[in-house]
């Protein structure tokens, strides 16, 4: 039998036996070429069987691998399920701890609800603004000015007149292995008693003044760098006295962090700030850390791997350095804006990546996840103060809702409520002078040592400030 083809194309089917008659080919394929072609059609045939057994081997495969993948999966979320049973039992001991030390503070009935951490009432307070100047008694107006900052925020001097002395026995002994035995507070509860006695007794077309003389002694007993008889820094000051006056009036001095509470990942940014809040929160309990204390959170991202690491800190003030500024107007915008601008870790300061196993460069991200409920600010001027800025701006009103690491319900405002500002060059030399404002008649005042009295807005602004008191609105 022939196939007769015009087109020499399909001369491919039977290459074995074509012959030419002229321009037109003729196949006649014999036994050999049709044996030829079904070895061919079988190998086609098996090649095709062979795929379709690789399609479904691959389908299997990735059957078996889905299979293998949910359950790695199952196993995890049971793993997870037995850490999360495993937190919830510590917590609950940890808990139980905290409850104990409430129970203990019940007799004093200081604290009216530990959980609420920075919820203070002081609906039933008296407002607290006494005009009473403070005696220089020898290169002390850095002292004076740091105490008046410290005596015109009423509810902290509200607690030392009412709460401090039917807890004082309590924290006496609670502190008793602190490096200062609680004589610290004790003196300065003297200072807030007398300067409230003297408040109340009228002078006509003056101020009483009181000499700090026993805090000033009690003080350079424990800190030799405020007993020489030389001006010294105010901040320096106010960062020793808040957290000297933690350690002696913390209600949980006496309490440690129980030991069987694991470290959280910290990659993990939930477990990280539940593990640190819970365990600051469990040993750490003072009416210094509720209006004083805020925290930051520290996000620092890995350059290799880009893991993001989570950690957490308190702090008493934040620091603003204007000496980068020279010529320029600044503010304390300005400054918020700077300090959550991501840092480089590098050279020296490289990070330890857990992740990567070894250093790395890295960027560093601070932002206040818990605002205090008084922020106090201090302005670096660094060496050369005179010309370290050409207009520093200082808001009486400040909305820091934008620089935090958290969305709050409503936005985080303050206003400002006292001034600590140092004339003269930079340095601990010169003369420090406190204002503080009366949120009673919006009258601002101004502390001079011994001298004391009414101001206008506008020396207020053209001061130099060295230390800002906010308190949240």
């Amino acid at each position: 039998m022939g196939v007769l083809s015009l087109s020499p194309n399909n001369e491919e089917s039977f290459p074995e036996c074509n012959y030419y008659k002229g321009e037109v080919t003729i196949h006649i394929p014999d036994e050999k070429c049709w044996e030829s072609q079904k070895e061919k059609s079988k190998d086609l045939e098996n090649k095709n069987i062979n795929k379709e057994n690789q399609k479904n081997n691959n389908s299997n495969q990735i059957l078996e691998n889905e299979l293998k993948i949910d359950e790695k999966l199952e196993k995890e979320k049971i793993q997870n399920e037995k850490n999360f049973i495993k937190r919830e039992q510590e917590n609950k001991n940890l808990n139980i701890n905290i409850n104990e030390s409430k129970n203990e503070l019940g007799k004093s009935n200081s604290i009216n609800d530990i959980n609420n951490y920075n919820d203070i009432n002081v609906s039933d307070q008296k407002y607290f603004f006494p005009l009473v100047g403070l005696i220089n008694i020898g290169s002390t107006s850095f002292m004076n000015a740091t105490l008046q900052c410290l005596l015109h925020i009423s509810e902290l001097s509200n607690y030392f007149l009412y709460e401090y002395p039917k807890d004082k026995g309590f924290l006496k002994s609670n502190c008793k292995n602190t490096p200062t035995k609680g004589d610290l507070s004790n003196a300065y509860y003297e200072v807030v008693k007398s300067v409230e006695k003297l408040s109340k007794k009228e002078i006509k077309f003056s101020y009483n003044s009181y000499a700090p003389t026993e805090f000033k002694k009690i003080l350079g007993k424990y800190n030799p760098q405020f007993s020489k008889p030389e001006s010294n820094d105010s901040k320096d000051l106010i960062l020793y006295l808040l957290q000297t006056f933690h350690e002696e009036l913390n209600y949980f001095g006496d309490k440690v962090i129980p030991k069987n509470i694991p470290l959280p990942d910290p990659t993990l940014r939930t477990n990280s700030f539940n593990y640190f809040t819970t365990t600051y929160q469990s040993t750490n309990f003072s009416k210094i850390s509720q209006l004083f204390f805020g925290t930051y959170e520290n996000t620092i991202k890995c350059s290799k791997c880009n893991t993001i690491y989570y950690s957490y800190q308190k702090f008493e003030f934040i620091t603003f350095s204007t000496y980068n500024y020279k010529n320029i107007d600044y503010s304390i915008t300005k400054g918020f804006e700077d300090s959550i601008k991501a840092q480089k870790l590098k050279g020296e300061n490289q990070y330890m990546c857990n992740k990567c196993k070894k250093l790395v460069d890295a960027e560093l991200f601070t932002k206040i996840i818990e605002p205090p409920i008084k922020l106090i600010i201090n302005i670096d001027y660094g060496k050369d103060k005179i010309n370290s800025v050409q207009n520093f701006n200082f808001e009486h009103e400040l909305d820091i809702t934008g620089f935090l690491s958290f969305k709050f319900d409503k936005n985080v405002k303050y206003k400002l409520s006292s001034i600590c500002s140092h004339k003269g060059v930079s340095g601990p030399s010169g003369l420090y002078v406190t204002y503080c404002k009366n949120k009673e008649n919006n009258i601002w005042y101004k502390f001079n040592n011994s001298s004391c009295g009414q101001i206008d807005n506008y020396e207020i602004n053209r001061g130099d400030p060295y230390l800002l008191i906010y308190e949240k609105i």
